[in-house]
């Protein structure tokens, strides 16, 4: 019995673990490099699979074993796992297509988005394809088109590393209990969110402030 379970608590874990490293702390680590460290939008993104891909490896390592003798070196299983982990942080990226986009502008400015911000909505949109990106990229003028004062400054405008540091979100036609998983999920991977409606009901999410800046 003892056997039995060690052996369903090994799959369980190696099953979760992967979805939660993948899904929560690449993005999570990634966003704690940026607001920490200030460090570059895809070098944070890499740091963070390396790092997030030796601690899985680690924990794989220590699960309970039927033979603790035989224990496979450590770096090929952490080139494992980071090649699975790119994979997959591609695949997250790249599954924000049009249909997740309100308008051919927004889609347009998918590329304008920083890559942490778009590996949590791609996350996001495997988990739920009903996600609509209402907003991305902005400049000053488009404050005044929607009647809004016009900033000196926003996460939306285009930041000093080439990319939006904000995205909007649909809330409009889902229940207040999709909405509040839905910002629960971006809280979690550390960015800050904030129910707007203002010109029309969204969340906004944005990359939290860089103490580096």
């Amino acid at each position: 019995m003892t056997r039995i379970l060690k052996g369903m608590v090994s799959l369980a874990l190696m099953v979760v673990l992967p979805i939660v490293a993948v899904g929560i702390l690449v993005p999570r680590v990634a966003v704690e490099f940026y607001a920490r460290f200030g460090l570059g939008a895809w070098v944070g993104l890499g740091a963070s699979v390396i790092t997030v891909a030796v601690a899985l490896a680690v924990c794989t390592r220590v699960l309970p074993r039927r033979s603790r003798r035989r224990r496979r070196p450590l770096r090929p299983r952490v080139l494992t796992i980071v090649a699975l982990m790119v994979g997959y942080c591609v695949y997250a990226i790249l599954s924000i297509s049009g249909a997740n986009a309100k308008t051919g502008e927004v889609r347009r400015e998918l590329r304008t988005l920083h890559p942490c911000l778009r590996l949590a909505v791609g996350t996001a949109v495997i988990g739920d394809d009903t996600l609509l990106l209402t907003d991305i990229a902005r400049e000053p003028d488009d404050y005044g088109e929607m009647g809004l004062a016009t900033r000196g400054s926003s996460l939306h405008y285009i930041q000093d590393d080439g990319y939006a540091h904000a995205v909007d979100l649909r809330t409009k036609g889902r229940s207040e209990l999709h909405n509040g998983l839905t910002r629960l999920y971006f809280h979690a991977l550390g960015l800050h969110t904030l129910r707007h409606v203002g010109t029309a009901d969204h969340l906004h999410v944005a990359l939290p402030i860089s103490d580096r800046r």
